[in-house]
């Protein structure tokens, strides 16, 4: 077991010292903080908490990575199929996604449970038919096919959580979402020597299309 690292994610069930020492206690040498949830100040407030514990354990920063989500929503938004509904720049975490779709494009939402068709688009806005009914919340994933990997690899909140890693000196940053080893590449020169160390995760097609390629940069 002296080559394998376990990670445990820390969340709302397990934030206090008792409840990570026994994590810490079971095995887990790698306490993970996942990027995608809170706020930059949130996300800070926990980092110094887990350092300030001086556990036996590293700790790593998931960034959330190149996914379109929905944000800033007041209330989840209700929707019936056949209904169109409108989402705004506001409501989107990356609103630049608004130039790179079309009219008549599908997109989905909410990890491909729901699907939409685009009825109109504009910079500010768009206007979704959907295909069923259900409930969009906060910060849930929208894809559209043939756009998101046309998307810039590190979004803004990536490059905030990096600075924050830095800062702080966290152990590791993984990098979600990675597509090509040009992806890790771009990483690298926001993070610099700092001594952090780097996880690629493989969790798109074109990542495994380009797994060689990946493993060697990430091992540079």
């Amino acid at each position: 077991m002296k080559d394998i690292d376990i990670i445990a994610t820390i969340g709302p069930a397990c934030f206090q010292k008792d409840e990570i020492s026994e994590l810490v206690k079971a095995g887990a040498t790698i306490l993970r903080i996942n990027g995608a949830h809170g706020s930059i100040d949130y996300i800070e407030g926990l980092i110094k908490k887990i350092k300030g514990y001086n556990l036996k354990a590293s700790l790593m920063i998931d960034l959330p990575g190149n996914k379109i989500r929905t944000a800033n929503l007041d209330e989840p938004i209700r929707f019936k199929e056949g209904e169109s509904f409108v989402i705004d720049k506001e409501q989107l975490n990356h609103p630049k996604i608004l130039g790179t779709i079309k009219k008549d494009m599908e997109i989905t939402a909410n990890d491909s449970c729901y699907r939409f068709a685009i009825k109109s688009v504009n910079a500010k806005k768009m206007e979704l038919v959907p295909l069923q009914d259900g409930v969009l919340e906060n910060n849930k994933g929208i894809h559209c096919d043939g756009v998101q990997d046309k998307l810039e690899f590190l979004f803004d909140k990536d490059k905030e959580i990096i600075k924050l890693a830095k800062e702080h000196k966290v152990d590791f940053i993984a990098l979600s979402f990675v597509r090509t080893k040009k992806d890790i590449k771009d990483a690298k020169k926001v993070i610099g020597s700092k001594g952090i160390k780097i996880i690629s995760k493989i969790e798109t097609r074109e990542a495994v299309n380009n797994l060689e390629d990946i493993c060697a940069e990430i091992k540079t």
